[in-house]
Parts: C-alpha cells; structure tokens; sequence
C-alpha cells in the first residue's frame, strides 16, 4: 500500500508527540506519526519526569525553563493533563561545587528562573532528617517538580489527532528511503509512505535507521535503573531532590514512597538491546540505591523495597542531544541522544522542531550546540560543574 504525507514523526515517544503538536498547532497537519509499539512505551514510558531547570550550561536551562512554563500552561495549551506535581525541586550542593553553584544560579536567574542559592538550614527545613556535613549549600526551584510522562505524551498525541495528525500505532518504521541525497519516503511493514520530510526521534533505535544512510555516530542504548522504597513512617510532601554529591535523585510518589534514580558507576555503560533489555530492576541496583538513600536520609535505612524498573536510554559519549539537519541527506532531521534528561525539554524541542521543519531552521534558540559536527570536531559542551555533565 502506497501512501503519502507532507511530514512523517518516527517515534512516538514525548518528542515525537510534541514535535506533531507543534506543527499541527502551526496549521501542518498532513503528518504521519509511525510508533513501533504503543505510544510512549519506549523510553518515555519509563522516565522520571523531573522538571529540572538546574542546569550549568545555559542552552539547557533556558530550554527547561520555558518548557516549565509550558508544563505549568499545558491544559489550556494542549487541552490535556501531563501530571504535574509541583512540589518543588531542591539540588544538593558539595564543596567542590559551591562556587560553580553560585554562578549557575545567577546565570538562571538572569533567564528568569525562580531559583535561590539556600544554607544548609533551608534543606533541613524541607526535608527533615537530611544528612548534610558533606554538603555546603542548596539550591531551590520553587515552581519545579514533576510530571507523568505516559499522560503527557498521550495529551500531546490526543490535540495532535484532533487537529489532524494521523497517528499509527504499531507501525514501525523500517527504512527511511533516499534518492539523490534526499529523503523520498519511510518503508513500513505496510508499505511505503512517501514524504520528503522525516524527524526521527526514534530513541535507542535511531542508529538502525541512520546507519544504511551513512550516518552512523556514537549514540548507545544503556540500561538505567529506578529502584521504589516506602519511607518508614509517613513524612510530610517533599521536594524532589538532586543529590550532587551522590550523583543521584530522590522524587517523592504517593503512599509515602520514593523513587531513588541509580546512575551506573562513572564510566559504566551498560549496553542493552532495546527490543530485548530486562526491565526489571535487579539486586546490585536495589543495594546500591538503599546506600545512597540511608546516606542522605538516615532513617531510610528502615525503608522498605518496594519494586523499581530499568529503563532504556539513547546516550551519547558527552551525555549532550542530538538535534540536527545531516548535511548529506536532505530531508531528514535528528532529534536522539537524549540521555535520560531530556523529558522536561520536550516542549521546546518540539516547537524547535517545527519550526526547523516549516521556516528552515530552528528561530526560538540555537541548537547548534547539539549537532553532528561536534564529533567530528572534537567540540565540547562543557558545564560549569567537574562531576555533572551539564
């Protein structure tokens, strides 16, 4: 069966619906959205949703911030409901850090972030019993929170439909077709659907269809896990909480419990096969995450498992995205890498992308920072932290 559309999406994940959001809100709704499975079952099923807008790098924090904005606007914008909790997000400064903290801190609110530099006493007052002689200071995003990425995606899949999109479940993408250096259609199982114009926000399975193309860069899907402990006795709501020093997160969920997010040891990358990954979460992460949360939070070791889950991500060698117009074919735009932070972005990287898409290129930031060319050239996105990213 032959088809056509103006636009195909392959992924349906949060980017991908965001990124059919957009446009279809701009008046393009002759799209295709291709989703192998079921929308958001991929890595933004499984994403802790934090909305963060801490970041050293200053691309990052303004692209967080005006995507908290639109998180805080989202029923009146999408007409749906993408979970937000707003109970605040605190970040746990250590020594080293103290100064880059403060100049982070003075970066965002020079954006416009509410964010404030907080002594030490301020994190007890939010959290209670925290352990705190290996810290220095605080930060804390008043507005910050999180959100439910399931519920999110599907608000965005569900505007998109009604303006117009055509979204296809269980229909991946196979092959995105080229002739003369130009996109000219994506093979399904169902047949061709001729375009000349992809945005592959395919996550971990990007590399599978860039690579016939040439296209290959070091993009990896890694196994991530969450692990679930019930608080020994209830507390009052807390904020979320990025623990610097541990590398680590706690985000608070109903019933008293908490999410624990365990980062694989510094220069591990625990490759998985996206189709075949075990999504359970397993003892050495359980173990590991009880360390980190009875650290912090020393009546945690009280604490009761509760469960957990693996998640899958698209990393890159410097943990930064990949959005981008590949010179060599023409036609097809990149939005991958996203390494486990990229939820909260996703809608400005959606209206980025469309506008990529509809005016030629991205008016609302530079996305230059994340291109291709940074592999080839060796550039480097560097944050103001020595242990963090970005």
């Amino acid at each position: 069966m032959s088809e056509t559309a103006s636009v195909v999406i392959v992924g349906g994940g949060v980017m991908g619906a965001s990124t059919a959001f957009h446009l279809a809100e701009r008046g393009c709704r002759d799209v295709t959205l291709l989703e192998r499975q079921g929308v958001a079952s991929g890595p933004t099923g499984h994403s802790s949703a934090l909305l963060r807008q801490h970041y050293s790098i200053e691309i990052y924090a303004r692209l967080a911030y005006e995507s908290l904005q639109f998180y805080h606007a989202f029923r009146e914008r999408v007409g749906g409901d993408c979970g937000l909790i707003r109970c605040g997000l605190a970040v746990a400064i250590g020594p080293d850090d103290l100064e880059p903290a403060r100049e982070t801190v003075r970066m965002q609110q020079a954006i416009g972030i509410q964010t404030e530099f907080v002594p030490l006493e301020t994190l007890r007052d939010l959290f209670g019993e925290i352990r705190t002689d290996d810290l220095a200071a605080g930060v804390f995003e008043a507005m910050s929170g999180y959100a439910e990425p399931v519920t999110t995606t599907m608000s965005f899949v569900r505007r998109a439909r009604e303006l117009g999109v055509r979204v296809l479940e269980d229909r991946p993408a196979l092959e995105i077709l080229v002739a003369g250096g130009r996109v000219t259609g994506v093979r399904t199982p169902a047949g061709i659907l001729h375009t000349d114009t992809v945005v592959l926000a395919a996550g971990p399975w990007t590399l599978d269809l860039v690579r016939p193309l040439e296209l290959d860069f070091p993009l990896r899907a890694s196994r991530q896990q969450v692990v679930l402990f019930g608080r020994p006795e209830p507390r009052r709501p807390q904020p979320v909480l990025v623990d610097m020093v541990q590398a680590c997160y706690f985000r608070p969920e109903v019933d008293h419990q908490v999410f624990v997010g365990v980062r694989n040891p510094a220069g591990v990358v625990a490759d998985a096969d996206p189709d075949r990954y075990d999504p359970r979460v397993n003892g050495d992460a359980v173990e590991r995450a009880a360390i980190l949360a009875t650290h912090r939070f020393p009546h945690m070791e009280r604490a009761e498992w509760r469960g957990g889950y693996a998640a899958i991500y698209d990393l890159t060698p410097d943990l930064h995205f990949v959005i981008d117009r590949p010179r060599t074919v023409e036609g097809l735009l990149l939005a991958t890498g996203f390494s486990g932070h990229g939820f909260k972005h996703a809608p400005m990287i959606g209206r980025l992308l469309a506008e990529w898409v509809l005016d030629g290129q991205p008016k609302s930031a530079d996305l230059t920072p994340f291109s291709l060319d940074r592999f080839r050239t060796g550039t480097v996105l560097r944050g103001r932290y020595a242990r963090w990213p970005y």
